[in-house]
């Protein structure tokens, strides 16, 4: 029996005129070097230095060589410090750094990996008192050499010096997640309900009552993605950018998608998803650097589609949800920094980030976005004083339906 309610005042009419189809174009990118379980992926070593403040210098130094496993170096690709356990009354005064050294001691490359101050300016004074050194990641460090002595300092830039640095915690990591699925999979996953499954085309035909229908671009890979490339993608926009150029290499015709003949592909004619393997989860939405890649002299055109970027074992809801910015939705979870999550399940715009590896659970889009969308439209009741809405569900194929 479905459920229904009794809607007074207004109603949302759920269907328009006028329609939109987009093409998806999907690559599959594997990492080059090793894969293993999540809990083989990281070397950690923690340091306990007890290493006051300096009363000349404000800062507190320790260093560690790169944890090992079997004795030797492995090929490292990304670095992490934790658990920087600091005696000090005020982390908004602090800075941390870490580098890398040569064999004489001498450093090599460094970044800043933590900065009170920065952090600190424009807040109240409660919300300055509530910063905290969390994990801090610092992948630019594995632009250099395997094998590194890595050292830490921790500085404080505020009137008083004064405190200790006790302990931190390094981590390299040495493989990625495997590479669950074949392209069949993400077919099925995309436009078909191979697998007994929704899929996200036939959900943003629901949602958008076949005002939105996104269809097949075509699906490309795995293909190799080597380290001179993958590490200089750490920054999201490059991570998309590198997408476009591995997709015109693998043959795919961006000229071909310039519908209105501009001279530009937009996401309104064409949306890119890169899969890669290293998370299984999670995604986001990208463009290019100054929102177009100028492709012109080797694909004819400038390429100024969204990318959406996702772990290999994407949750149905995630992936929907960064789909669906690219048609210009807007996160509703609140404070992403303060690890907000408002509205959770009641919209696919808040936070969907699933735990369980592949989770088919959609999440039905809000009537504020439908609507914004153009899908979607009040009217009054006139004299009306109730109307019964049957509950939208899916039927036994994974379709959704009234």
């Amino acid at each position: 029996m479905h459920r229904s309610w009794q809607l007074v005042l207004s109603l949302w009419l759920l269907t328009v005129a006028q329609g939109a189809t987009t093409p998806i174009v999907t690559l599959l990118r594997e990492r080059s070097g090793p894969a293993a379980p999540a809990a083989a992926q990281w070397l950690t070593t923690t340091v306990k230095p007890s290493q006051p403040f300096s009363k000349m210098s404000g800062a507190a130094q320790s260093q560690t060589a790169s944890p090992v496993r079997g004795g030797r170096c492995e090929d490292t690709f990304d670095v992490a410090v934790g658990d920087v356990d600091v005696n000090h009354t005020r982390h908004a005064d602090l800075t941390v750094r870490l580098a890398t050294l040569t064999a004489a001691g001498e450093e090599k490359t460094s970044i800043v990996i933590f900065d009170g101050p920065a952090l600190a300016a424009g807040k109240t004074a409660d919300e300055i008192a509530a910063i905290r050194i969390g994990d801090l990641g610092a992948l630019p460090l594995t632009w250099s050499s395997t094998c590194h002595t890595f050292r830490l300092t921790v500085t404080d830039t505020g009137s008083t010096a004064g405190g200790q640095l006790h302990s931190w915690t390094l981590r390299t990591r040495v493989a990625w997640y495997p590479f669950h699925h074949d392209r069949a999979y993400y077919q099925a996953l995309l436009f078909g309900s191979v697998f007994n499954r929704p899929s996200a085309a036939n959900y943003f035909r629901e949602v958008s009552r076949w005002n939105q229908i996104f269809t097949n671009a075509g699906i490309h890979g795995p293909v190799a993605w080597q380290r001179r490339d993958w590490v200089h993608a750490a920054i999201s926009e490059l991570s998309a950018v590198q997408a476009m150029l591995t997709l015109h290499a693998e043959g795919f015709r961006f000229s071909d998608y310039d519908t209105n003949r501009d001279g530009q592909v937009g996401t309104d004619e064409l949306v890119i998803l890169a899969i890669d393997n290293q998370e299984w989860r999670g995604g986001s939405l990208r463009r290019a650097w100054g929102e177009c890649l100028d492709m012109r002299a080797t694909a004819g055109v400038e390429v100024c589609s969204a990318v959406v970027l996702a772990g290999t074992r994407v949750d149905f809801a995630t992936l929907t949800h960064e789909l669906s910015h690219a048609l210009g939705t807007t996160d509703l979870y609140g404070d992403w920094a303060k690890g907000e999550c408002r509205s959770h399940f009641l919209t696919l715009m808040s936070c969907t980030i699933s735990k369980i590896p592949d989770d088919p659970r959609p999440v039905y889009l809000d009537p504020y976005h439908r609507w914004r969308l153009g899908w979607v439209f009040p009217i009054a009741f006139g004299n009306s004083s109730s109307y019964e809405l049957q509950a939208e569900h899916y039927n036994e194929l994974g379709h959704l339906r009234d």
